[in-house]
């Protein structure tokens, strides 16, 4: 009989803790009901976006960015403008990784001239909290600092090929004739002239201005780009200068003006005296009077084509008189008497 009353009242201790606690829910849930809904709703929620959310990996493009460079100074070698970041976090924020300004920069306040190693540490990469840098490529990068210089070069015609047969090149002028450039001494200092491509004088016959680029090292094209110039070619025959002796013609019927003939100088198109043409042939003198006055004027004149034509240097004398004419003709008169 003890055993059985025992166990009731252990049966009926248990029944009351149950109505306890069930008192304390009701009690717990009829006051701001609403408010509670609301708290533990939010808490799912932030569960969700922060502890719930999955953790992923990505590699990104970072660029680096030079900081702080002293006035003078140069980066004068190419070195990777981009270095591969990769990160682990929250897919969300990864995901909006393109949209964030995530640089690596590279203070060179304290840089001298010479070779400079800066180490890609993964704490350098400045990232959100929520993000982890897991490594870093390429791990350094290695910078040439220089001295920066400004220097004049001239434009120097680089020609192949031959021109026309009979012509030959007189001038080839450039212009501009200097290019001024600022860059780094060691770079700069490898240049002694700018050339220009290639131009070609093939079959040239006459004169030509031509737009030519300049034939530039990859160094020279990052500090000017590219380039071009213009090549003024003045192209003309070649010539031999000879001095002839050449008989006046006159146009008045009787005179007979000393002297009889005129030295000529000119200069000759090679091309018609290597086919045989004597210089004396390619010219005539003409005397014509000057004015009402006893002068005349000694005219020379060319025979050839204009395509080859002769030009006159100097006639001598320049003019002739009808005084020396008729003192020739008296003595001449006498002479026969």
């Amino acid at each position: 009989m003890a055993g059985l009353g025992g166990t009731k009242m252990k049966n009926t201790w248990q029944q009351v803790k149950k109505v306890g606690i069930v008192h304390r829910l009701l009690s717990f849930w009829s006051r701001d009901w609403f408010l509670k809904v609301v708290s533990i709703w939010l808490a799912i929620v932030l569960w969700v976006l922060v502890g719930g959310e999955d953790t992923i990996e990505k590699t990104v493009n970072v660029p680096v960015e030079i900081i702080n460079l002293p006035r003078g100074l140069v980066v004068s070698n190419q070195y990777k403008k981009k270095i591969e970041v990769s990160l682990t976090g929250p897919r969300s924020v990864i995901l909006d990784m393109d949209d964030r300004n995530i640089v690596r920069q590279v203070d060179l306040s304290k840089a001298t001239p010479g070779t400079m190693v800066v180490n890609n540490d993964v704490d350098h990469i400045d990232v959100p909290r929520s993000l982890t840098v897991q490594r870093v490529q390429p791990p350094s990068i290695i910078l040439s600092i220089d001295k920066l210089v400004q220097k004049q070069y001239a434009v120097v015609a680089n020609t192949v090929g031959d021109v026309a047969p009979g012509f030959e090149v007189k001038s080839i002028r450039m212009n501009p004739e200097y290019v001024m450039i600022t860059g780094p001494g060691s770079v700069l200092s490898q240049l002694s002239a700018l050339q220009t491509s290639y131009i070609s004088l093939d079959g040239f016959r006459r004169s030509e201005q031509l737009q030519v680029p300049l034939d530039l090292s990859p160094a020279i094209v990052s500090l000017i780009g590219e380039t071009s110039v213009t090549a003024d070619i003045v192209v003309g025959l070649v010539v031999a200068v000879k001095t002839v002796e050449l008989p006046l013609v006159v146009q008045e019927k009787g005179l007979s003006l000393l002297p009889k003939t005129v030295s000529v100088t000119a200069s000759f198109p090679q091309i018609l005296l290597d086919k045989g043409k004597k210089a004396k042939d390619l010219l005539v003198a003409h005397a014509e009077r000057y004015g009402q006055t006893d002068q005349f004027n000694v005219i020379v004149t060319s025979q050839n084509n204009e395509e080859f034509p002769v030009k006159v240097i100097s006639v001598l004398p320049r003019r002739v008189s009808e005084g020396k004419a008729k003192l020739l003709r008296a003595t001449t008169k006498k002479k026969s008497e």
